[in-house]
């Protein structure tokens, strides 16, 4: 990310111009929404947040502009704004009359989904999922997380990989479980096909029906299909968390 870049859409945003507002929405909402993903751990209420924070810089006076760190800065108002949100009761609270700022389709389809990524996520701890999502989400490099968190730049490269690893170990762990669970439901109807047969062939002209339950049967069948599609998904969702990670290295 271009601090300058950014330090250009903040100048225009405090001079009320239009582009400045469409420029910080359009390549820098990953990161607003990351920051608040951090906190609210819910994508819904990222958009409101996101939404108030927009609001917000629009009637902030000129002086409250950072002149330098703006990325701190806007990681830091994102994050205010969220805590906030959660402080207050959501019953209570109404978006309703604030302008709707239009989605990205194409910038959200390139998003993990949050349910799922907020599930893998879940085991680390607050700051290393802090650290994860500003690498992986936002895009942050090491040095500008360091800053935002007020952090050594060691220590957030070494928080990051230990995360990244027990990601991974908890998402093996995952696919060993689905594996065993095709391998058990299959010897388990290799057995029931084999039984079928031997008292077919012993009992030709009598029709009977085998010891197994019908609904065990279908109970295995299904079982089979949901460990299948589960373990296939979750391989294509850790390959783009990885994929991910990568470009977030580089």
């Amino acid at each position: 990310m271009d601090n300058g870049e950014l330090h250009d859409i903040l100048s225009d945003i405090k001079q009320r111009k239009s582009e400045g507002f469409e420029d910080l929405y359009s390549k820098y909402y990953k990161l607003m929404l990351g920051v608040a993903f951090c906190i609210v751990r819910n994508e819904h209420d990222c958009h409101d947040i996101i939404q108030q924070v927009m609001m917000k810089l629009y009637s902030l006076p000129e002086d409250k502009f950072p002149e330098k760190y703006d990325m701190s800065w806007l990681y830091t108002v994102v994050k205010n704004e969220a805590l906030q949100f959660l402080r207050k009761n959501k019953t209570n609270t109404s978006f309703d009359e604030l302008p709707e700022i239009p989605v990205n389709c194409s910038e959200m389809e390139e998003i993990i989904h949050m349910d799922y990524y907020n599930s893998i996520i879940k085991g680390l701890d607050g700051k290393s999922r802090e650290i994860v999502t500003l690498k992986i989400l936002c895009g942050m490099t090491h040095k500008e997380i360091a800053s935002a968190l007020k952090m050594s730049c060691g220590t957030v490269q070494w928080k990051y990989h230990m995360s990244v690893n027990s990601l991974k170990i908890a998402m093996t762990s995952i696919c060993v479980l689905v594996i065993n669970s095709i391998l058990l439901g299959r010897v388990y109807l290799s057995r029931i096909y084999k039984a079928r047969v031997v008292e077919r062939t012993m009992l030709r002209n009598i029709d009977l029906t085998i010891d197994a339950n019908p609904l065990l049967n279908a109970f295995y069948c299904i079982l089979i299909a949901i460990s299948g599609f589960i373990f296939i998904k979750s391989i294509a969702r850790y390959i783009r968390i990885t994929r991910g990670a990568k470009k977030a290295d580089k």
